[in-house]
């Protein structure tokens, strides 16, 4: 059964903590990640950042924030993120090292 979807403002929200805990690599002057609805065709809403760092999506998701604190291959500091009440029904999944898909979680 396909999950429910999330909102555009849980999506920006979840954008915005992405944001934060890869901000050492934006503020490098690499390019930052995007909320696209849709991006599955089923509705759902996904972060995508092909420029990211190598296997951000498995350090981006809410479930690791906080658990990792130095991205492995070039080094950035990766702070801890706190996740804020407003965001506990979502549910996020890399779908691979560049795309992470928000869920409703049921």
């Amino acid at each position: 059964m396909p999950r429910r979807n999330i909102t555009a403002l849980d999506a920006n929200r979840y954008l915005e903590l992405v944001k934060e805990r890869f901000a050492s690599w934006i503020e490098a002057g690499y390019d930052g990640p995007k909320a696209i609805e849709n991006w599955d065709g089923n509705g759902h809403w996904a972060i995508c950042w092909d420029g990211g760092p190598y296997d951000w999506s498995y350090y981006g998701t809410i479930i690791s924030f906080g658990y990792v604190e130095t991205e492995p291959e070039f080094g950035f500091r990766l702070p801890k993120i706190k996740v804020p009440a407003s965001l506990s029904h979502v549910y996020s999944e890399p779908y691979d090292n560049t795309v992470v898909v928000l869920y409703l979680e049921d």
